[in-house]
């Protein structure tokens, strides 16, 4: 027998592509060939003849698998979503125990700072703004100087001048101050001899106006042109010798400018750290500002309260409304504080 003659002229075991085809057709057209073909491709039933729904029975069974292939990816995306459920809540419940310890340290350093700041406010934690003041007006005295002396060249102040004349400004902070006195007649009744007025710079309190506070306290503006430079924060009074005497507020034709809201003020005057040239006038200032926190936030409500009490149009430009507030000050008083706090603190045991 001839190899040639038992040889199958195709791979019978694996179905043939359409190009496979064509190509099979090319290498035997005889009719035999393509019976064999047919017969691979749908062999016949017990009874000899050829299924008519093959082509539909595979599709069918196509059909079936792709089905069940769909019932599989869907259990896969349920076991996923509640994987990734389980996973998020872990994670939820991790990260609600983070924000609840963040917030037990917020709060828990916001008492701290409030204990720190009442302790600055008292005779022991004022007591270095307080040594400092002794010992500038203790420099004064040996060189038998006055505090405005470099200001005023020795001279009687004329009245309504500013002094320095341009104003003394620290360009590195962005505070500001000038001294001026106005005629006795015009204050009757104050041991006055002039005072110092502060402002601060736009790019101090520029993203403050946007808080519930300003915005509150803007409604007393009435029209007023918000884009000025400066905020006038607080004035201080100074007597014959160059010793801070009072704490006022001014209303805001005095200045020109604008306030701004008591919390605001107050926070302000807390930050400031001046150096304008003048060492011993900053010195002073920085050093009033802390003994007299107190007494400024005084000042300060008793400003808002009389401003929003008498709430009316042109209220800040109204000439017959100079002083909005004021209270005198003791530093001596405060400084004895200080002297018994220290003494008291040297005789306990637990500073030994």
């Amino acid at each position: 027998m001839k190899i040639n003659a038992v040889a199958n002229p195709i791979h019978v075991s694996a179905p043939l592509s359409y190009r496979g085809r064509q190509r099979a057709s090319h290498s035997t057209n005889s009719k035999e060939t393509r019976e064999n073909i047919f017969q691979v491709r749908h062999p016949r039933r017990s009874d000899g003849r050829y299924p008519r729904f093959a082509r539909r029975r595979t599709r069918q069974a196509g059909h079936r698998q792709v089905q069940a292939h769909g019932r599989h990816v869907q259990v896969l995306r349920q076991m996923r979503c509640e994987m990734l459920r389980q996973t998020r809540q872990k994670h939820g419940e991790k990260m609600r125990c983070q924000m609840r310890c963040q917030m037990r340290s917020k709060v828990r350093s916001q008492k701290i700072r409030q204990r720190t700041r009442e302790g600055r406010r008292s005779a022991g934690g004022n007591a270095a703004a307080g040594l400092r003041l002794l010992a500038t007006y203790s420099e004064l005295a040996q060189r038998g100087a006055h505090l405005l002396g470099s200001l005023l060249a020795g001279q009687a102040p004329l009245q309504g001048r500013h002094y320095p004349e341009n104003d003394a400004i620290d360009q590195g902070s962005g505070y500001q101050w000038f001294y001026h006195s106005h005629a006795p007649e015009d204050r009757s009744g104050s041991i006055e001899h002039g005072h110092i007025h502060l402002f601060a710079h736009r790019r101090l309190w520029a993203r403050r106006l946007r808080s519930a506070s300003e915005l509150k306290f803007a409604q007393l503006a009435d029209g007023a042109d918000p884009w000025v430079a400066t905020r006038h924060l607080l004035t201080i009074g100074f007597d014959a010798k160059g010793l801070p005497c009072s704490l006022f507020t001014v209303n805001s034709w005095v200045t020109g400018d604008l306030m701004l809201s008591a919390r605001t003020t107050e926070a302000l005057l807390e930050a400031m750290a001046l150096d304008t040239g003048n060492v011993l006038i900053d010195r002073v200032i920085e050093c009033v500002v802390q003994l007299c926190d107190e007494d400024i936030r005084s000042v300060l409500a008793d400003r808002d309260q009389k401003l929003f009490s008498r709430k009316a149009p042109g209220l800040l430009q109204d000439e017959g409304l100079e002083v909005l507030s004021e209270r005198a000050i003791d530093l001596d008083a405060k400084l004895a504080r200080i002297q018994s706090f220290a003494l008291d603190r040297q005789s306990s045991p637990l500073c030994r």
